[in-house]
């Protein structure tokens, strides 16, 4: 056929949750600072934090964070992508070839610690020093990436002169914008809103983004398959440069021989 068209569509979503940021190194923190001696609960069910004795605290305070279970993040990704390619020949010695690629990336982050209570002596209740902070955070990044190629091939034999050349354009734009806010002194201790923040307020916010353009050629031609001859360029530009200094021209040329092909060579072929 002198056309066909190609389709790809792909969706991808995912969602981990986990613990309060902070508390990525638990493990170390829990080895580091923890003793067998040591439980995470007092007998009247409370979380312990401090020792009663020496400079530092049970596990950092890992433990009893953990075991309260209030803080958490959670990152939910979702992922759209859809690439479309077009082939068209026209004639036996030409042939264009098109395509063109969509992708959106959407991140959405919730944060949530809280402040995690302790006792040292019975029936009093503290807040641990290290995670004396309640606050819930929002974040949203979106990404746009598009992509255009397209190049034409010309291909052709005359008699033992054999041509071929291509001439292609290409195109890449990113755009990423953020878009986030967080609130102290929640509320609740279960539904995470940002509306139920009675304390500071905070806007988040930002965007990026960056394009590439360029064009490129090349040329192939070999008498008897013996002599060989390329020539190349590209003529490329980035944003990410300043004004004046975006574009610039690479051209190559190269050179062969096969001197296997000689017909004084063929009684080495035996040896080489």
């Amino acid at each position: 056929p002198w056309l066909s068209l190609e389709n790809n569509t792909s969706f991808y979503a995912s969602q981990y949750t986990g613990g309060r940021s902070s508390s990525f190194g638990w493990g170390t923190q829990l080895d580091e600072f923890a003793s067998p001696s040591y439980l995470p609960f007092n007998p009247d069910g409370t979380y312990t934090y401090l020792p009663g004795s020496g400079p530092y605290t049970i596990a950092n305070g890992n433990g009893g964070d953990m075991l309260y279970g209030k803080s958490k993040s959670i990152e939910n990704e979702y992922d759209l992508r859809n690439t479309l390619n077009a082939t068209v020949k026209i004639g036996s010695h030409i042939s264009v070839v098109g395509n063109y690629t969509y992708e959106m990336i959407l991140s959405r982050d919730m944060d949530r610690i809280v402040q995690v209570p302790y006792s040292l002596h019975p029936g009093v209740v503290q807040i641990m020093s290290r995670f004396n902070v309640d606050q819930l955070t929002e974040t949203d990044n979106t990404s746009f990436y598009q992509v255009f190629n397209a190049y034409a091939t010309y291909e052709n034999a005359f008699g033992k002169h054999n041509v071929k050349a291509m001439v292609g354009y290409n195109s890449e734009e990113m755009k990423l914008k953020q878009v986030g806010a967080s609130v102290n002194n929640v509320l609740s201790l279960d539904q995470n809103d940002l509306a139920l923040g009675t304390g500071n307020k905070d806007v988040i916010g930002g965007s990026s983004a960056w394009a590439l353009l360029g064009a490129f050629y090349r040329v192939n031609y070999d008498y008897a398959s013996k002599y060989l001859l390329e020539v190349d360029g590209r003529y490329d530009g980035t944003s990410r440069f300043k004004q004046g200094s975006r574009f610039g021209f690479f051209p190559s040329v190269s050179a062969g021989w096969r001197i296997g092909e000689e017909p004084f060579f063929k009684p080495l072929k035996r040896i080489f």
